[in-house]
């Protein structure tokens, strides 16, 4: 009787454990394995929150966790410590898409105000007048589109600072540094090479720019999947940041229609330039 007991115990126990779903924790710079029925496996990338936090001043992963939501619109969490916490424009919970770690957010680039807003407050006001900034993220653009604004400190206006966007390529990124608040994107700027971008796949996408350097190459690089792209120039590539009042758009530019069309996800703002090995460091702990 009490071996048909053990039977009967041990039997349950085998099928909890076939179906139950486990969840195995890794180091948080690695992936996350999970387990299922029926012997299928999936896997998600958890995104690295301990990973290159010096001069991290917004760190926007997009995770649920980090999205709360009210109603049709969301406060998006900065993690970095910095308070730097943001909100959705016209990104309804239909906007939430698997990202590269995690969740992510999808623009559909139909409306110039679509995006994630950081206010110009704290430490994103005071990158105004600043030698330095650097941005990482991972992107998938859903079609080759011109011009399509990745992230913006700009209006277009008389009120601009930086901005990376899609080239006129549609198979290029470029990095716009306003020499002045009046001086709009499209004066002065840094452009990878034709084909170094492509829409339909996932990119890691570093920009550094360190306005204490001589020289156009040596103030700003470009990165995408790790790789220090050889910019082509146009105008000059100031020694010191303009000081916009305009908040950071995520996937927008302030004032214009240039929607990004496709999805961001793991945003990072530095306010100070990376190296090619921190760079590298990112892409490879992420991908």
């Amino acid at each position: 009787m009490k071996k048909f007991i053990i039977f009967i115990i041990g039997f349950f126990l085998i099928f909890s454990i076939a179906q139950a779903t486990f969840y195995v924790a890794k180091p948080s710079n690695k992936k996350m394995y999970v387990s299922q029925p029926a012997s299928s496996k999936m896997y998600v990338n958890m995104s690295p929150v301990n990973l290159l936090t010096s001069g991290l001043i917004l760190y926007q992963t997009f995770d649920g966790k980090y999205v709360n939501w009210t109603g049709t619109n969301a406060s998006t969490t900065d993690i970095s410590g910095s308070g730097n916490h943001g909100s959705t424009v016209l990104l309804t919970q239909n906007y939430v898409r698997a990202g590269k770690l995690g969740q992510a957010f999808f623009f559909d680039g139909g409306s110039g105000s679509r995006g994630v807003i950081i206010p110009n407050t704290g430490s994103i006001s005071t990158l105004g007048s600043s030698t330095a900034v650097a941005a990482c993220f991972w992107a998938k653009q859903t079609a080759a589109v011109i011009n399509r604004t990745l992230f913006s400190k700009s209006n277009t206006g008389t009120d601009n600072s930086f901005e990376l966007r899609v080239g006129n390529s549609g198979t290029q990124i470029a990095m716009h540094i306003a020499t002045s608040t009046a001086d709009p994107p499209g004066n002065n700027f840094g452009i990878t090479p034709v084909s170094s971008w492509s829409a339909g796949v996932w990119h890691h996408v570093c920009t550094s720019y360190d306005g204490t350097q001589s020289g156009n190459a040596a103030r700003l690089q470009i990165y995408i999947d790790g790789v220090n792209q050889v910019l082509a120039f146009t105008g000059t590539i100031t020694f010191q940041l303009a000081s916009s009042t305009q908040p950071l758009g995520i996937g927008k530019s302030g004032a214009n229609g240039l929607t990004w069309n496709g999805i961001i996800d793991d945003f990072r703002l530095y306010n100070r330039p990376l190296t090619q090995a921190e760079v590298s460091m990112l892409y490879t702990q992420t991908k």
